[in-house]
């Protein structure tokens, strides 16, 4: 889908995985070594009640800490004397994800959550800049989409002939996309775009209605479709901006390479030429 005039940008903001990981994580610690139970921080963080929707997002920050995990065994920015130490600071924060740890306290992650290797995230994050860049999305259109999603669920709630299962599935599918834009600067526009397609994707299969209703339901799948070209109108504009931005800048650099290894070719001959005046 071509980026439309819309949405077009020159740029966008750009992290890495390590980026990702660490703002997820800089707002979990904020107060560690408190007394609540690791969920418990989980939920705050990523802005959630019920536990099958904390497990949903949490897979959603796990993959991304397990992408870091495989980036950094092959990225060939890490020397291989210090790949290790990398491999075992996002290792401790991919932990922090587990079922297992859920139940205890947050102040148990200390030694994985530190300030120390939350600076060694700042480090990758530097290190693997433009490697694989990451866009994050422009809020602006991010609020005006997450406004008109609020109508269509308002209008919803107020439709009493839609049978209570029609209404509920596409109530769950409008959250779905309400929080994924709303974490967008967490998540990043990939994590957005997949979590937007598996709620679009559902809402192809509405529960059926009765004839009187059907008039409502039309009306109101065609402004969920609506909004939805929109949405992956403007996360494909993102994308665009994204690869614009990756080619100038791994162009920008190749040009770096060239420029010094003329500079280090000409001190060479210039050496060379004063060798041979002597």
């Amino acid at each position: 889908m071509p980026a439309t005039p819309e949405f077009a940008f020159d740029t966008v903001e750009t992290t890495t995985l390590a980026g990702l990981v660490h703002i997820t994580f800089d707002g979990l610690i904020h107060n560690s070594r408190d007394g609540r139970p690791i969920h418990a921080a989980w939920r705050e963080r990523l802005k959630v009640t019920a536990d099958e929707d904390l497990y949903d997002a949490l897979s959603l920050i796990r993959r991304t800490i397990l992408a870091l995990v495989a980036q950094v065994s092959a990225s060939p920015r890490i020397k291989d004397a210090n790949r290790p130490r990398h491999q075992s600071v996002v290792q401790g924060f991919a932990n922090a994800t587990t079922l297992e740890v859920m139940p205890h306290q947050m102040s148990s992650l200390h030694s994985s959550l530190n300030d120390d290797r939350m600076h060694a995230l700042s480090t990758l994050d530097e290190l693997l800049h433009n490697e694989d860049p990451l866009a994050i999305p422009p809020t602006g259109p991010l609020v005006e989409f997450m406004d008109i999603l609020r109508a269509i669920r308002a209008d919803l709630d107020s439709l009493d002939a839609l049978p209570p299962t029609f209404r509920d599935h596409v109530r769950r599918q409008i959250d779905r996309l309400l929080w994924t834009l709303g974490m967008a600067g967490i998540l990043g526009a990939d994590a957005v775009f997949e979590t937007a397609v598996q709620a679009f994707s559902a809402l192809r299969h509405l529960p059926p209605v009765p004839e009187t209703a059907g008039p409502d339901a039309a009306a109101l799948s065609e402004r969920l479709q609506s909004v939805g070209r929109r949405i992956f109108a403007f996360l494909d504009a993102v994308e665009t901006a994204r690869k614009r931005a990756t080619n100038a800048g791994y162009l920008f650099a190749g040009a770096g390479i060239t420029v010094a290894g003329l500079l280090r070719s000409r001190a060479g001959m210039s050496e060379s030429g004063s060798l041979s005046a002597r």
